[in-house]
């Protein structure tokens, strides 16, 4: 891939996906033509939202960004509906906001880390606490196969090279 041109955040209305909106905003600036795709995927068929939310957020970003926001509004569950929208919409880089793990209930993954260990795509977390969040390294988790299509690589060096920030490669062995 030579260049994103299609971002999906996946978009709920918490703190979290605001921080990763911001952090889409200032990647993205008012010059690229870039898409952002805001996604609310709501697994109890809660899909009668006030327009007005929507309405108020396009119109917050719509000074910052060159293109307009656009909507995905779907009901179902979390990471099946963000992939077949990924699929479809042709989606470049996703950048989803975390608020780590919940002390109060114990589960093995957020969302998030079951959208990097499924997505198979390419994922840039925001952490929902972060004050000025810049990218400065990146991390590539990788085991011992080669990669075997190095155009694969291209998202995570655009990023890279754009935001200045230094990778960093971790090959992790399984072995008794």
């Amino acid at each position: 891939m030579d260049k994103i041109r299609t971002i999906l955040i996946p978009f709920d209305f918490t703190k979290a996906s605001k921080k990763a909106l911001e952090y889409a905003a200032g990647f993205v600036g008012r010059l690229d033509d870039i898409k952002i795709v805001l996604a609310y995927v709501s697994g109890n068929c809660n899909l009668e939202l006030l327009p007005e939310n929507f309405e108020r957020l396009e119109k917050e970003y719509r000074g910052i960004l060159k293109n307009k926001l656009e909507w995905e509004i779907q009901d179902g569950k979390l990471i099946e509906t963000l992939m077949k929208i990924r699929k479809r919409d042709k989606i470049d880089l996703i950048i989803m906001g975390t608020s780590g793990e919940d002390k109060k209930e114990i589960k093995e993954h957020t969302n998030t880390a079951h959208l990097v260990l499924k997505g198979k795509c390419p994922v840039l977390v925001i952490p929902r606490d972060c004050q000025d969040y810049r990218l400065s390294n990146i991390a590539l988790v990788i085991g011992r196969e080669e990669i075997d299509d190095t155009k694969k690589l291209g998202t995570l060096l655009m990023i890279a090279r754009k935001c200045n920030a230094k990778v960093h490669v971790l090959t992790i062995e399984n072995q008794p």
